[in-house]
């Protein structure tokens, strides 16, 4: 199955380590649909992270929860939930290394109809992810899905295969109020369906006006281009709030998903109070 809500480089599925050192709660909502014939297809997603600190005062600790649900159509759901654990550990006084733990359970419902009585299958859900950041830069590492698993809620199995991702990214100061943050992201899918690309990469750059209006693009190498543009750092009492929208435009040879599709997406962050 492909990989949701990626189109800002802020995915928590591609790596769910959210918070800063700024930060004591991030709350993330997304809600992407695909358009013209396919528009019963739809995805959403819940991500809570919450910030604990640490007894011996280097870096702290981070719980929460993240939920997702897909629709396509009338008859199919799939669900996703679980929690998550992260450790971030400064390394020195400008970079620090973050590792997250998910685990979780993914069902798979077909609902009843004129043919067959309601179905629906379990399966574990699982990621590890891992973070290198600076003022200036990160680089993640993550795998999704880690278990390979598979479900069978009717005769077909049905496989949730296991993605290796690779992210990168670097904030360029041009001029006084105007940021460059250039990325790329690799990912690598091997047991990936027919029509969806074993090995993909993504470039994008993303342009940030003082440091509230986010413009920009990424190109996927097999698939097609997400054009995307939002405000962030919207300051609300003690809190910042970042609202996105993005649309995708598909490669007429990306057999696995030759459809435009848009998305919206809503941040909170709670900063600390010291």
């Amino acid at each position: 199955m492909p990989l949701y809500f990626g189109q800002f480089f802020n995915d928590p599925q591609i790596n769910g380590i959210a918070l800063s050192e700024n930060d004591d709660l991030a709350v993330r909502l997304a809600h992407r649909r695909n358009g013209q014939q396919f528009s019963g297809v739809s995805s959403s997603l819940l991500d809570v992270q919450g910030k604990l600190k640490s007894k011996n005062d280097r870096g702290f600790h981070e719980v929460g929860l993240r939920l997702f649900a897909d629709r396509e159509g009338f008859l199919i759901r799939r669900n996703r939930w679980g929690g998550t654990y992260a450790r971030h550990l400064p390394l020195n006084a400008s970079m620090t290394l973050a590792a997250q733990v998910y685990a979780g359970a993914y069902n798979f419902v077909i609902r009843s109809n004129d043919v067959t009585g309601g179905l629906s299958n379990y399966t574990f859900d699982g990621a590890l992810s891992l973070l290198l950041y600076h003022e200036k830069w990160r680089i993640g590492f993550n795998i999704n899905q880690a278990t390979n698993a598979t479900l069978r809620p009717l005769a077909e199995e049905v496989r949730l295969p296991r993605h290796v991702n690779l992210t990168g990214e670097y904030s360029l100061e041009l001029m006084e109020q105007l940021k460059a943050i250039p990325a790329a992201y690799l990912r690598y899918a091997p047991n990936q369906p027919l029509g969806y690309p074993k090995l993909s990469a993504t470039g994008s750059l993303r342009l940030l006006w003082v440091n509230k209006l986010l413009t920009g693009m990424s190109l996927e190498s097999q698939s097609g281009a997400n054009w995307f543009i939002g405000i962030e750092n919207l300051a609300v009492s003690s809190s910042n709030l970042g609202l996105y929208f993005s649309y995708f435009t598909p490669n007429k040879r990306f057999l696995g998903g030759n459809v435009q599709r848009y998305e919206v997406f809503l941040s909170y962050r709670l900063k600390s109070k010291k």
